[in-house]
């Protein structure tokens, strides 16, 4: 049977994740044109280092989100495929114990898209995200392994 897919990937993820980035290399050279300018001081420098930390840090995040495939989880008759640590897993539907859904939050709100974890029956897991609709994902996988 030809592959369907189930979970896409989120891209509002990698959007808020882009847009740090991109205000974070804004502040990261005024602080020091600040430390320059200012006598050099001592705080100004460690800003100016924490910005770069995490300028680098959200490029990192940045480049390894928009290296996932755009169809993260897809299944045939047999059972899942999806990609983890950069190769293809293939997990045969009578190999899953359970598939747990979590959802990204903020403070007042909880978002449709989030994280899939499924576990074998060995008891290895696998975080597969972030996708849209995850619940709706956790449902359809579910019901494909009582099968």
């Amino acid at each position: 049977m030809k592959r369907e897919v189930i979970g896409i990937r989120a891209k509002g993820f990698v959007g808020g994740i882009l847009a740090g980035h991109i205000l974070l290399s804004v502040f990261a050279p005024l602080f020091l044109l600040a430390f320059i300018f200012s006598d050099y001081h001592v705080i100004l420098l460690f800003g100016f280092l924490s910005l770069l930390f995490c300028t680098g840090w959200t490029g990192y995040l940045f480049v390894k989100n928009i290296n996932k495939p755009t169809n993260m989880l897809e299944y045939d008759d047999s059972g899942l495929y999806f990609e983890h640590e950069g190769k293809e897993i293939f997990l045969p539907f009578t190999q899953i114990a359970s598939v747990r859904a979590f959802n990204e939050y903020s403070r007042h709100h909880t978002y449709d898209f989030g994280w899939l974890i499924l576990t074998t029956t060995d008891n290895a897991e696998y975080k597969i995200g972030c996708m849209y609709d995850i619940q709706n994902v956790a449902c359809a996988v579910g019901t494909l392994t009582a099968l």
